[in-house]
């Protein structure tokens, strides 16, 4: 919920329900702050900055993530200290870890054995870290992100990869923002390239002034009247983060999607931003129009998959009209959008009717401003939802 409630605030009033799971996010949330920096702040990586990729993996699949991604670091960011290698070569180099903390930003990429399991050239490390001694303010200036790889069809999905962003979190201060730990399907082809479009767009932008809690006019894009076409300002001016207007879609079949808008729509108010609306697709169609999406500049979408591949009953007529707009290319070009998939891996065709969003959005030229999620009823939706 963090990417989500960095992006706006309110709702309709939650339930006893929504409340409590609301609670229970910020405990979660003050609980892996604990001696760690801003969550959800990033500041823009300086090119002197120092950023060590570890690759932990058996079979290849860590090395092709993290090959096009220092490759970006090197040539979009113009980062030219970026060290690679396998936790294994880097304990060997470095026994006492404290390179890590002298670091901007560590980037752990891990390809999980089996149900979870640590990959056997990330052994040596893990057990280094564990027996460091280490403190809280062991990483505090130092920004962490860890990219499991796992297969879905086993336990534990992405096991070691979660254990290892919670120890950087909460026992050793590891700053934490929404892209700390990101867990993807090793057979995905099209997640690795969203996450990377994520991570490097948060360390090339300063998105949030440490000062006055404002965005800059190139980030983000505001509807003076939603339903009215966009016009963005050609100067680039300072403009109220609070008040971009942001808007949280759901379809839902059994009452999971919903309950998970409400409660990151309710985090967004809970932090202090003022103009969000949170309602079943159905209802945006019957009270706006499919083009009034034209006009929204944040939109945050939670949707389930039932039957065979089939969207929810209140996500029927969205589901539709967005697969039949053909043109044109850039109609959603002024919006940014997160798709957060519910499905199941015991069906076929897992998060199909989120991935189509997803894939739909895209195609009609909207920004992905955090990577899509896949959460999966056979093993616990709230691996993924939660982080998410």
């Amino acid at each position: 919920a963090a990417a989500a409630a960095a992006a706006g605030g309110g709702s309709a009033a939650p339930s006893s329900l929504d409340k409590k799971k609301s609670d229970d996010v910020r405990q979660a949330d003050d609980r892996s702050q604990q001696g760690a920096g801003d969550k959800g702040k990033w500041l823009a990586l300086p090119k002197d900055g120092k950023v060590v990729v570890l690759v932990g993996e058996e079979d290849g699949l860590a090395s092709k993530q993290a090959k096009p991604l220092i490759e970006k670091l090197k040539s979009d960011l113009g980062v030219s200290s970026v060290s690679s290698m396998s936790p294994k070569e880097y304990v060997k180099a470095d026994k006492s870890l404290d390179g890590l903390s002298k670091a901007d930003l560590v980037v752990v990429i891990l390809s999980t054995s089996g149900p979870g399991e640590v990959p056997t050239n990330s052994m040596r490390f893990f057990r280094a870290l564990k027996k460091s001694g280490k403190g809280p303010e062991f990483l505090e200036s130092t920004h962490v992100v860890v990219l499991g790889l796992g297969n879905r069809n086993l336990d534990n999905f992405c096991g070691c990869a979660k254990d290892l962003s919670r120890s950087f979190a909460n026992k050793y201060g590891a700053r934490t923002h929404a892209l700390s730990l990101t867990c993807i399907a090793k057979n995905d082809e099209t997640e690795p390239e969203a996450w990377r479009d994520s991570l490097l767009k948060a360390l090339s932008e300063k998105k949030c002034d440490e000062d006055d809690g404002k965005l800059a006019a190139s980030t983000a894009v505001v509807a003076a009247d939603i339903g009215k076409p966009v016009v963005q300002d050609a100067v680039s001016r300072p403009l109220v983060w609070e008040d971009v207007p942001v808007l949280f879609l759901y379809g839902t079949e059994t009452g999971n999607a919903k309950e998970i808008s409400q409660i990151m729509s309710d985090e967004a108010k809970h932090n202090g931003h003022n103009n969000v609306r949170c309602m079943p697709m159905s209802d945006y169609m019957g009270t706006y129009s499919f083009d009034a999406l034209a006009t929204e500049p944040l939109v945050v979408v939670t949707v389930s998959t039932t039957g065979v591949a089939d969207p929810p009953g209140n996500a029927e007529d969205m589901w539709r009209a967005i697969r039949r707009k053909k043109e044109p290319k850039d109609w959603l070009q002024n919006t940014r959008f997160a798709v957060l998939a519910l499905g199941d891996t015991n069906y076929t065709d897992f998060c199909a009717v989120g991935k189509a969003f997803d894939r739909h959005f895209a195609r009609l030229g909207a920004k992905r401003f955090y990577a899509t999620g896949h959460a999966d009823d056979a093993t616990g939706i709230d691996e993924v939802v939660e982080p998410w």
